[in-house]
């Protein structure tokens, strides 16, 4: 009977854990910060994708992970924002070849600094609709009905970088 019940708590106090998986906390942020949600992704086509670029789906690959940037304003393959700066390689006979360094995170939710506008972006006030732009990695206000929202901007665009609060959905 004591077995039993050793083995209920076990579990009990597994499962308990589970409970907090979904918090994501990064280095140098407190955990009274407003969590970020990010996926790993792969770079498989370009030399370099920087940090702070708006990346999406490359729909060529065939491994479900690999990100490219865009130069189409209504791009519904929007994947989010990297957080690093991926490496690329040349080809995807290595989809899954960790070893490769051509891997980054990819920020889908949460408040971002310094993403790239496109040239002449000019918003002029916060609230409004970020969405992909004609300019690779970059972010524009939204133009049209059919242009895929990356996020909102927090505070007004009058320069070449802007803080958006993310909110990249799937289709």
């Amino acid at each position: 009977m004591k077995k039993i019940l050793l083995v209920l708590l076990a579990l009990s106090l597994s499962f308990g854990q589970v409970c907090f998986a979904d918090v994501q906390i990064d280095a140098g942020q407190s955990k009274d910060d407003n969590a970020i949600k990010f996926f790993v992704a792969r770079n498989g086509r370009e030399a370099v994708i920087s940090a702070d670029r708006v990346v999406v789906w490359d729909s060529t690959s065939k491994d479900g992970l690999t990100v490219s940037t865009t130069t189409t304003s209504g791009d519904r393959l929007v994947a989010g924002i990297t957080l690093d700066s991926i490496p690329g390689v040349s080809s995807d006979s290595v989809t899954e070849d960790m070893s490769s360094n051509n891997w980054g995170r990819v920020q889908t939710w949460g408040s971002h600094d310094n993403v790239l506008t496109a040239a002449g972006v000019n918003l002029g006030t916060a609230g409004l609709k970020m969405c992909t732009s004609g300019t690779a990695g970059a972010a524009s206000g939204c133009v049209s009905s059919d242009a895929y929202t990356v996020g909102v901007a927090l505070e007004a665009v009058t320069g070449a970088v802007a803080t958006v609060d993310i909110m990249v959905q799937a289709d």
